[in-house]
């Protein structure tokens, strides 16, 4: 379409929105380097794992309670099959996820490195709320651009970005908890 008119809108909106996207790769690389092994004991390895646990976590328990009881639309327009229970039961997996996730890792790994069950939970919380946000904000840039998937490779499943959205928000999260806590 050359002579299509450009939505000066919608592009600004994108290319803020690539700006994020790159942010939050870079918090991948800036949590290695926040964390050397030889001061802390542990690697930042601990991190990326409990980003993909709360990003992840929260997806699949949102899925599938959101399949056993989903009733209730949560936003039809950007993402008509998501629900409210869906995204309670995501909120409950991330907690019962940070749990399971801590005590292994206290356990077999780093021992001691997770000294508050409740800060856990309530992290599991606020990174499920943030890794729904991503979802959608993804979800609303589909429905904006047309596109049903960013992808080929996940058939039905949004594609490989649609596996990331929320990761990308969560990272940055992590990363800035991680400025206050240690």
């Amino acid at each position: 379409m050359r002579n299509a008119q450009v939505d000066f809108a919608k592009a600004s909106g994108l290319v803020m929105f690539s700006g994020i996207v790159i942010f939050c790769f870079y918090s991948f690389i800036r949590l290695k380097e926040l964390l050397p092994v030889e001061t802390y004991g542990y690697d930042a390895m601990f991190f990326i794992l409990l980003i993909l646990c709360f990003a992840w976590g929260g997806d699949t328990c949102a899925y599938f309670a959101g399949r056993a009881f989903g009733k209730h639309k949560l936003c039809p327009v950007v993402s008509p099959k998501k629900t409210v229970e869906g995204s309670i039961g995501g909120l409950a997996g991330n907690v019962l996820g940070a749990v399971i996730f801590a005590a292994v890792m206290n356990q077999w790994f780093y021992a001691g490195i997770v000294n508050s069950y409740l800060g856990m939970i309530l992290l599991g919380l606020v990174c499920s709320v943030v890794a729904q946000i991503g979802d959608l904000s993804f979800s609303l840039i589909k429905r904006e651009f047309g596109i049903k998937d960013y992808g080929h490779l996940f058939l039905e499943h949004g594609g490989v970005l649609d596996r990331f959205d929320s990761v990308l928000f969560v990272t940055p999260l992590i990363e800035i908890v991680l400025q206050f806590v240690r």
